[in-house]
């Protein structure tokens, strides 16, 4: 028997009453049968919430796993519907991008997200999922740097950085204009973990796009069509 702290990513419906879900453990993603979950009298159907940290106990001598006991650990949180987009978003770039070796940097940055997440709104908010994607993308093996020349100098003038497919990012002439194009001053602080209230966040926010994108390929992320209705009255605070 295997006893873990998790949360649900993903599930879908397995067999006549049963389910397949995909959990974020510290160890990384793990899949697990929940058998006859879908009868009203399961013992386990109570700890299917999303968002929410569970003590899930499986056992099998193979990858996929089969859950004795699923226990919530908190309460779920109240969200509004901007943040639990944000909280879908979240858990569709993991379910895309992370695997059952992802590891505990992977699981922290999740966890703290979705801890933020109740009382984000607005820029806080847009910050909240811009270092997600970041700490993700890191954790999964992908993560931003600037060019090592100006990562070392400390004293070269302000430039502009994008992201370009297969190379990461590169310098751009200083004046540069379009989406994506991202300060160097930004860049560093953000790249730090680090909050810059003079940041270009609709600049940023395309930059970690077209990252994620390239990363995705062709898999599309339903998530961000949640946000799309509002788009008109959220303007740049929709974070998606």
């Amino acid at each position: 028997m295997e006893t873990t702290t998790a949360f649900l990513i993903h599930r879908f419906n397995w067999r006549d009453s049963s389910a397949i879900g995909h959990f974020l453990t510290p160890a990384g993603m793990q899949s697990v049968i929940l058998k006859g979950v879908r009868r009203q009298k399961s013992r386990l159907a109570a700890g299917l919430q999303l968002f929410v940290p569970v003590r899930l106990a499986c056992f099998g001598r193979t990858a996929l796993k089969t859950a004795q006991a699923l226990e919530c650990l908190t309460s779920p949180p109240r969200l509004d519907y901007v943040q639990q987009a944000c909280g879908l978003y979240a858990n569709e770039l993991i379910h895309a991008l992370a695997n059952e070796d992802s590891g505990e940097a992977v699981f922290t940055a999740y966890a703290d997200f979705i801890s933020a997440l109740p009382d984000a709104r607005g820029e806080q908010l847009e910050w909240a999922v811009r270092h997600f994607e970041r700490q993700l993308l890191a954790g999964c093996g992908y993560a931003l740097s600037l060019p090592v020349a100006s990562a070392q100098s400390g004293k070269v003038p302000a430039s502009f950085y994008c992201y370009k497919p297969g190379l990461g990012l590169i310098s751009c002439p200083p004046g540069t204009m379009g989406p994506g194009v991202v300060s160097e001053p930004t860049l560093r602080r953000f790249l730090a973990g680090n909050t810059d209230a003079d940041a270009d966040l609709p600049a940023l926010k395309q930059l970690m796009r077209q990252c994620i994108d390239d990363l995705l390929g062709d898999k599309k992320l339903r998530s961000r069509e949640l946000l799309r209705p509002i788009l008109p009255s959220a303007g740049p605070k929709s974070a998606g």
